[in-house]
């Protein structure tokens, strides 16, 4: 993801945490270091290995404030994850600040015969969790968002594909939600 260093400047003082295994942030580092991409002092890395780490023991070290809204994007991340690091990550982020959003991508059953997955599968990749469109629905629920919304892919078509002559089209195995934390937290009982 580019996104801190292509925005850096651009929204203002908005912070960008970038949430990863130790692993890949070293790799990136390295990544920008040798394209000579400075790291905007606006952005934080903050090192996660979702399924023996939980994203509070993570963001502990950092100047995160969970009780502010947030806007988190997941991408590409929840099909290599095992069901309850994906289930924990989404009630931490559904316990941050009144109107928090998120937006994730997932894969789908069917994914497992893609062209696309196949080819990541030879080279390494593994793919350990997919779910059908209701069933993330019902995930997003159950871990506490007041809203969710599918992308539906002939909306994405319509939206960003249509009429491109360049031969690109929507990726039928991976699907794009959004979702929103609700904008009071219920009164404790």
């Amino acid at each position: 993801d580019t996104f801190a260093y292509r925005a850096s400047g651009a929204v203002g003082a908005v912070r960008v945490y970038e949430v990863d295994t130790p692993e890949s942030q070293s790799w990136k580092r390295d990544r920008l270091n040798a394209a000579h991409i400075p790291v905007p002092p606006t952005c934080v890395f903050v090192p996660c290995h979702f399924e023996s780490q939980s994203l509070a023991e993570a963001f502990a070290a950092s100047p995160f404030e969970p009780g502010q809204a947030t806007f988190v994007s997941w991408l590409g991340v929840t099909q290599y994850l095992n069901r309850q690091a994906i289930v924990d990550a989404l009630r931490w982020i559904a316990g941050l600040g009144p109107r928090t959003e998120l937006v994730l991508t997932y894969c789908v059953p069917d994914a497992r015969s893609s062209p696309g997955v196949q080819y990541a599968e030879r080279r390494g990749a593994r793919f350990v969790s997919l779910f059908s469109p209701d069933e993330m629905e019902q995930l997003l629920r159950e871990a506490g968002f007041a809203e969710a919304r599918p992308l539906a892919l002939e909306e994405a078509h319509a939206s960003y594909f249509e009429g491109r002559a360049d031969g690109l089209e929507v990726e039928r195995s991976e699907r794009l939600i959004w979702a929103r934390v609700s904008a009071v937290r219920p009164a404790a009982a």
